[in-house]
């Protein structure tokens, strides 16, 4: 669904979240997706905080009037053609870093209310809802939970309803005692459909954006944490706590 989204001839992906929830490396994972000699990736951030190879990456100078407008302005008066439109193999790719008031990748969503909230917050920065809805392709929320350390992870005592023993963390020397060894992404994923784009440019309420999004098969962010916990990767209480509401 990503890769499909990113590598459509235009248009935008969101990816939400608050600090800590791996955006920056999603964002870069995506421009090397995107990443060969015959497209011309341009991407505008603030800062630069991973140098990719083949990739125009522009640093945000606001002192020299080197902003994020000017910059995107710039890259397409370069996408233009002899005829006058838009090369569409030539990608746009701006990501603010933290910080900023502006700045949208922070909107969380209750994770029992499936809302999809950033697109709420791009209407009340100022972007007409038409706009917004011709060139959204998809809406993402992530967070990140620590992975259950494979050598002493062990079942609960305690089943769910349904017999599941859900693994819980221990401790041992591989983990240094912790009982969990690195990270893992959890997503929640929004294509925007055509009866989705009429909601946006009908300046929608959330909660109506988000039943038309369930209706497709959208699930909650929690539910996606929660698939973690039967995969055996983390824990209940990593599950939880990672989508808890800030």
């Amino acid at each position: 669904m990503v890769e499909s989204a990113i590598r459509a001839p235009h248009g935008f992906v969101l990816v939400t979240g608050p600090t800590g929830s791996g955006k920056t490396l999603s964002l870069y994972c995506f421009l090397q997706m995107l990443n060969a000699e015959a497209r011309n990736v341009c991407s505008v951030e603030d800062p630069v905080e991973i140098q990719l190879a083949g990739i125009n990456q522009v640093s945000v100078r606001e002192k020299a009037g080197l902003t994020f407008a000017v910059a995107l302005r710039a890259f397409m008066r370069q996408t233009r053609t002899s005829h006058g439109r838009r090369d569409p193999r030539c990608g746009n790719r701006g990501r603010r870093g933290e910080g900023h008031a502006d700045r949208t990748s922070r909107t969380l969503d209750a994770p029992h209310e499936r809302r999809p909230a950033a697109i709420a917050r791009l209407i009340d920065i100022g972007v007409a809802p038409y706009n917004l809805a011709s060139v959204l392709r998809l809406v993402t929320a992530q967070r990140l939970v620590r992975k259950l350390c494979e050598q002493c992870r062990a079942p609960s005592a305690l089943p769910l309803d349904d017999g599941f023993h859900p693994f819980e963390p221990r401790s041992c020397a591989a983990c240094h005692g912790i009982g969990y060894r690195g990270r893992v992404g959890v997503h929640q994923l929004m294509p925007v459909s055509d009866d989705i784009r009429e909601l946006i440019v009908a300046r929608a309420a959330t909660h109506a954006i988000s039943r038309a999004a369930q209706s497709r098969g959208m699930p909650a962010l929690r539910d996606a944490a929660f698939a973690r916990v039967r995969e055996g990767v983390t824990s209940i209480a990593e599950a939880v706590e990672a989508t808890e509401v800030e």
